[in-house]
């Protein structure tokens, strides 16, 4: 059947005793158990989980509360290898207005947080490098607009975050008089050609300093 090829585990549990109703066969791949073990032992489910999450899960389980479940978590295999788990369902309301069942599918999704922690590193890394080196990078619209720029522009140009200069026109207030144009008409040429611009030019800080800055 369809469910059984799944990749993910489709399961459903018994409200309040926590019995497991069906697990489906993926319970082999993404928690390295057979489903009849948490037919067996309905203890099984969150011993799995690793000690850090269980109370958290425990409480979003005892209060149950009727609507959509969703949660991400770490198990432990019986290898001992630690993997990332998110799950997602609805807690069903019986007659009496109570949770008695939780219907959901869990999946794997470890990759998914090592590449998003590798991410975040290295967006770290780099703003780090570029505080040391005294570095910034700005996106810039089609029509001159800033979209986006990093921490250290504010740093580079001397000026708090509302007072950063926001389009090109802006910017080329900043530079000194006798480099506007030569920076004028590189930033059209490079518009045309549709490729960044590498200059030199000087900037006049609201301080009183003038910097070299090179942009490429």
């Amino acid at each position: 059947s369809v469910v059984t090829a799944l990749p993910d585990v489709v399961w459903s549990i018994s409200i309040p005793s926590l019995k497991v109703l069906y697990m489906s066969p993926a319970a082999r791949t993404v928690f390295g158990r057979e489903p009849r073990t948490f037919y067996e032992n309905p203890n099984l489910w969150f011993s799995v989980l690793h000690p850090e999450d269980r109370g958290r899960l425990a409480v979003v389980w005892q209060k149950a509360e009727p609507g959509d479940y969703e949660s991400e978590y770490r198990i432990t295999k019986p290898s001992g290898e630690m993997r990332w788990v998110q799950s997602r369902g609805r807690f069903l309301v019986g007659a009496g207005g109570t949770a008695v069942r939780a219907d959901g599918i869990s999946r794997d999704i470890t990759e998914i947080v090592r590449l998003n922690h590798a991410l975040k590193e290295r967006e770290a890394g780099l703003r780090h490098a570029q505080a040391l080196a005294q570095l910034a990078h700005v996106i810039t619209a089609a029509d001159g607009g800033f979209e986006s720029w990093s921490e250290t522009l504010t740093q580079l140009v001397g000026v708090d975050v509302d007072l950063l200069p926001r389009t090109t026109r802006a910017w080329l207030e900043m530079l000194h008089p006798k480099d506007r144009d030569r920076f004028r008409r590189a930033s059209v040429e490079a518009a045309r050609r549709r490729k960044r611009t590498d200059l030199e030019y000087r900037l006049q800080r609201p301080d009183g300093r003038s910097i070299y800055v090179r942009q490429i």
